[in-house]
């Protein structure tokens, strides 16, 4: 009976290694291809940044970082009155999906992100657009660890000049 068994087993394994070769040949042959797009759709495209006007720059903003982080404030050329914040970190810094949010009443932060927080961007953006007021603002910028679900860094306050100024 051990016999019958092997022998049915040394068969159909034969068999397995014949079809299973060919089986996939067939399916890598079968697949359709990867669509492709010559270019974005015109609601996907961004305009290109233009704050280009520097109102200063510092590395003292975030005090509870584990590392110096360079923020520059910044004034778009193109739509007067509107700022933007770039930050960047040294290359060694390596964190996970750090998100930037602006909070404009920083009074009760705990651990968790507040409810009126705005999204900016990503840690090392090359400009991210500030909520415009007209009239100056005081805030505070958030580092916020996607991966922990955690506050990585505080900023100081940093306060928006108005808006309408030139």
């Amino acid at each position: 009976m051990i016999h019958s068994l092997r022998q049915r087993h040394r068969r159909l394994f034969a068999t397995l290694g014949l079809l299973l070769p060919l089986a996939f040949a067939g399916g890598v042959a079968a697949r359709k291809t990867v669509p492709k797009m010559s270019a974005l759709p015109p609601e996907l495209v961004t305009a290109p940044r233009t704050a280009t006007t520097r109102i200063w720059e510092r590395t003292d903003l975030f005090t509870n970082a584990p590392i110096a982080i360079r923020v520059r404030l910044l004034r778009e050329t193109a739509a007067p009155g509107s700022y933007a914040v770039a930050l960047s970190a040294p290359e060694d810094f390596l964190q996970p999906d750090v998100l930037v949010y602006w909070v404009a009443d920083p009074k009760d932060l705990t651990g968790a992100l507040p409810a009126n927080a705005q999204l900016l961007g990503t840690l090392g953006s090359d400009a991210l657009i500030l909520p415009g007021s007209p009239v100056a603002q005081t805030g505070t910028l958030l580092l916020y660890r996607l991966a922990d679900y955690q506050i990585a860094a505080r900023s100081g306050p940093l306060e928006i000049p108005p808006s309408n100024t030139p």
